[in-house]
């Protein structure tokens, strides 16, 4: 609970940054959400392992990879403002080429919060602490192109289930989002380790033993 708090609280601040400091302010912040998600999707990442987590394990998180953090935070507002934008311009144009950009764009942005989808659980996988970041991130991308319908699927799933879990404030501070995180690390996690072994890849050690 106490994790799922700080994401919430910290997607509720970037709200209120955008509603009464500008659109500005509230990209600025964004890229900092990436540090509670990635607190909870290393706390939901042991569960999943089938290990003990504990509060203290976000700590440790944030200083081991702070970086790789704000890297992926950073890339992912920067590539959903862009695609947005041009959603936004391309419904705005004349219906011809304007219309094919929004349609491109908003393909764009599904294909980008697939990735986060993936990348996310794989990046603070507790047993790929010891493999390179961008073999966990190429790893998500794999898996992306691996089973593109399935994952689009189940994102679509997560995305309603938050949609509807917004209706009730309480349950987005407390729970939904860790619940949704778990379901994703459940899903993902394994998968990922399938599809390791399967392409040569480093796998982690509690699979291979």
């Amino acid at each position: 609970m106490p994790a799922n708090a700080l994401v919430a609280g910290a997607l509720l601040a970037v709200v209120v940054a955008w509603l009464f400091l500008g659109l500005a302010m509230a990209l600025a912040l964004a890229p900092l959400v990436a540090f509670p998600l990635g607190g909870l999707f290393r706390l939901t990442g042991f569960i999943a392992r089938g290990r003990d987590a504990v509060l203290s394990d976000v700590w440790s998180t944030w200083s081991s990879t702070w970086r790789e953090m704000i890297g992926v935070g950073v890339a992912l507002t920067l590539s959903s403002f862009v695609f947005t934008t041009n959603i936004v311009v391309g419904l705005a144009g004349d219906f011809g080429p304007a219309t094919f950009v929004a349609v491109m764009a908003g393909w764009g942005l599904v294909g980008t919060w697939v990735y986060a989808l993936l990348a996310w659980p794989i990046l603070m996988d507790p047993d790929r602490v010891a493999t390179r970041v961008r073999d966990r991130l190429r790893l998500a991308g794999l898996l992306a192109v691996a089973f593109p319908l399935r994952l689009l699927g189940f994102t679509l799933v997560i995305a309603v289930f938050l949609a509807l879990s917004t209706a009730f404030f309480a349950a987005v501070l407390t729970v939904s989002l860790a619940f949704a995180a778990l379901v994703v690390c459940r899903y993902v996690l394994p998968a990922s380790d399938r599809l390791s072994a399967r392409a040569g890849l480093a796998v982690p050690s509690v699979i291979a033993d």
